[in-house]
């Protein structure tokens, strides 16, 4: 198996890195990353805590987003931890990075990486977008 190379692919955000909704500490954290554009991909979204979890679905609605071309692979090393991304010792990573494809604004579908829940649903309230209320 070959693994891609980390840097050849944007970010897809739909949660607290989205432009308008980051705090001081995700402003630093895509600092020096390039906005692609907007996009979206199929999926659920649920509020964890103060911030949401993306769990793939094809029957459900679109989930929409930015595109980043991150500036470095510290910079994603950065953002796998603050994601907690990686594995703690003894505990389930919260999020796994994943390569899907996103159906992007231009120039059509195209892979990128996107941090997806990798946690129990049961209990949390689905939200249809970030920042959002829970749904109905």
């Amino acid at each position: 198996m070959v693994t891609p190379d980390p840097l050849g692919y944007p970010l897809f955000v739909y949660g607290t890195l989205l432009s308008g909704c980051r705090s001081s500490e995700a402003e630093k954290l895509l600092d020096g990353a390039r906005l692609l554009g907007h996009a979206s991909l199929r999926g659920f979204l649920y509020r964890v805590a103060a911030y949401p979890g993306l769990v793939l679905a094809e029957a459900a609605a679109p989930v929409h987003g930015e595109l980043y071309q991150l500036a470095s692979s510290a910079q994603l090393a950065a953002l796998d931890a603050w994601e907690e991304a990686v594995p703690l010792t003894g505990t389930t990573a919260e999020y796994l990075r994943c390569l899907v494809t996103v159906e992007s604004t231009a120039p059509g579908s195209r892979q990128a990486w996107v941090y997806l829940y990798n946690r129990p649903v049961a209990g949390l309230p689905r939200i249809a977008a970030w920042p959002a209320s829970a749904l109905d």
